[in-house]
């Protein structure tokens, strides 16, 4: 039997998340010049107000990821992508810093899930040894989302004004959320795409050098419990945070003041 290929569908509403949430988080950069003009903000507040996501969605990883695993990527990632969209469309009707860095706070702890629910998803429906693909990808995608997001904000902003870009780019979170709760099933198994080929497939990893994976969703019994000791005193795990700590702060300063300081640049050579 030739096996089917929904895990790729999988993959490719994973990417599409992806690059949904690196729109939402990074589509205030641009026009934040116009926002600070318009409701008399300073450029500390506005870096508040930009900080604020990542504080939120850093503290927030653990426990969107522990509900992520309670209930399913196909409950909480829908549930997620509606909250961070209500929240990045409410950024247009902001009016002043402590609405507008609600808004942002309430984004950054939605999309705090988006990763560790994700990462469940590709376990759940690749093997070990095909993985690095859907995590490649998936990576890929962030990038492409904020070059989207400078793309669009760049766009729009001169056509419709800063308020009503926010709204317009939340749709895609919605519409995103909406298919894949339809689409999608936590347990492969259950998917009517999915035929016995796959399933093999699928499992592949599982009867290779890890056949007692309780925590596989079509495996009997529950996770094992979380290493925790292990974990926090594993010198491998620091250096993989450390890493994934300056990555990020580099990431951040081109989500947010790179591109002011560009515009900044370019009045002064006019």
């Amino acid at each position: 039997m030739k096996p089917t290929s929904t895990r790729y569908g999988v993959l490719v509403w994973l990417c599409g998340v992806t690059a949904i949430a690196y729109i939402h988080r990074s589509c205030l950069a641009i026009p934040s010049p116009e926002i600070r003009r318009d409701l008399g903000l300073s450029v500390a507040q506005m870096g508040a107000i930009m900080g604020s996501f990542s504080a939120v969605y850093a503290l927030s990883q653990i426990p969107a990821g522990w509900l992520g695993d309670r209930w399913g990527s196909r409950r909480t990632l829908p549930l997620y992508a509606i909250a961070w969209s209500l929240a990045t469309g409410s950024i247009g009707m902001a009016t002043g810093m402590v609405s507008i860095m609600l808004s942002q706070m309430a984004n950054g702890l939605a999309q705090a899930g988006v990763f560790p629910c994700s990462a469940r998803t590709m376990s759940n429906w690749f093997p070990v040894s095909r993985r690095g693909l859907p995590i490649g990808l998936t990576g890929c995608f962030q990038s492409l989302g904020l070059i989207a997001a400078n793309l669009l904000t760049a766009s729009l902003l001169v056509i419709i004004g800063w308020r009503m870009i926010f709204p317009l780019v939340s749709i895609l979170g919605f519409a995103w959320a909406v298919g894949f709760f339809v689409w999608f099933r936590d347990r492969p198994a259950e998917h009517a795409g999915v035929n016995e080929a796959e399933l093999s497939i699928i499992h592949e990893g599982a009867s290779a050098g890890n056949a007692n994976d309780s925590s596989h969703p079509d495996r009997d019994g529950g996770p094992p419990p979380t290493p925790w000791r292990q974990i926090l005193t594993s010198p491998t795990m620091g250096l993989i945070c450390g890493q994934q700590f300056f990555r990020a702060a580099g990431y951040a300063f081109y989500q947010t003041w790179f591109p002011t300081c560009r515009g900044r640049s370019r009045a002064r050579a006019r």
